[in-house]
């Protein structure tokens, strides 16, 4: 996974906003340049199972406090200017959910990423450009990732970062 994501963020170019190679730096030299977290603190269980998305995080009295508690006191508030990198629908929601809230601001977030799992292969290909638009199966929809695309460079194209 870790390789499909930084293929990704340098396909994108925040490696250039960074003033580094390639993202991969991230997860060595460079790592005083990112703080990886997950918007829920902790592992999250409903019935026994890993949490999925449902019911909603913010619909969840609990998960929302647990949003409010750590997220924004321990990464939104402490960092200078962040971007928040979403890998999911559901964390894209509850990004916008802050936004909402006046706490972070629209362009703070990239969504549009497709997850990095090998599962994704074939959307990470076609994000990447190494799969083309009429070789994909019916389950890829390239539209979506052609807006995320977008959206993602025109957001990056304008973010000042703060190291």
């Amino acid at each position: 996974m870790r390789t499909n994501l930084i293929n990704m963020l340098d396909h994108v170019g925040i490696h250039k906003k960074l003033g580094i190679a390639s993202t991969n730096l991230l997860f060595s030299s460079h790592a005083h340049l990112v703080q990886m977290a997950s918007i829920l603190k902790n592992p999250v269980f409903v019935d026994g199972e890993n949490y999925s998305g449902s019911p909603s995080m913010l619909k969840t009295p609990l998960l929302r406090e647990v949003i409010q508690d750590f997220f924004v006191k321990e990464i939104c508030n402490k960092l200078k200017n962040p971007i928040f990198i979403s890998l999911s629908p559901k964390v894209t929601e509850a990004l916008e959910w802050l936004v909402s809230q006046k706490i972070i601001n629209d362009n703070q977030i990239l969504s549009g990423i497709p997850h990095p799992s090998g599962a994704n292969a074939e959307r990470i290909a076609y994000f990447l450009g190494n799969k083309q638009r009429d070789q994909l199966s019916i389950k890829t929809n390239p539209d979506v990732i052609d807006e995320g695309k977008r959206t993602i460079l025109r957001k990056i194209g304008a973010y000042e970062f703060i190291s």
